[in-house]
């Protein structure tokens, strides 16, 4: 038996975070014109699987993850360069971003192969993969458990 009170306050919860994403893009564009060039912007690269575009296991689908989306939109009102990369290539992630509206705010790029830093970027977040950019912050999934633990080692070694 489903309870409908928690189907629809789990409907509710994603159409006001899609509301707010929403009203972040518009607000955006509406100051777009009026927001200064950064005069010393970051190069910032988000994934896109797992990372903006993260995977439901329960649903078995995928959405759109609005908390990390409005972190990309707060480094494209910051005057950033923001980037989105995809090992599905970027055909892929062109098609993404159009389907979440922010390719007006995003360039797609290929991404690098794994164990390549691409020095161009400053600041990388990914689900899985580390040492893409300069500084990498890895965006947590219960279910990618086991590719954390492959990178463990790696992640000692590069503290010091």
């Amino acid at each position: 038996m489903v309870n409908l009170m928690n189907c629809n306050t789990i409907i509710y919860v994603q159409v006001a975070m899609q509301s707010s994403v929403l009203n972040s893009i518009l607000r955006i564009r509406n100051i777009m014109i009026k927001i200064p060039k950064n005069p010393r912007p970051i190069a910032v690269a988000f994934d896109v699987d797992d990372t903006i575009w993260k995977i439901n296991e329960k649903m078995k689908r995928q959405e759109p993850d609005y908390k990390l989306i409005n972190v990309l939109l707060w480094f494209v009102e910051n005057g950033d360069n923001v980037y989105v990369w995809s090992a599905g290539g970027v055909d892929y992630v062109k098609m993404i971003l159009n389907k979440l509206g922010l390719d007006e705010y995003a360039k797609a790029i290929p991404k690098p192969k794994l164990g390549h830093t691409d020095k161009d970027i400053d600041l990388c977040f990914d689900d899985s993969e580390v040492n893409l950019g300069r500084t990498n912050v890895i965006v947590f999934r219960d279910h990618n458990i086991k590719n954390y633990e492959r990178f463990k080692d790696s992640w000692k070694n590069n503290k010091g």
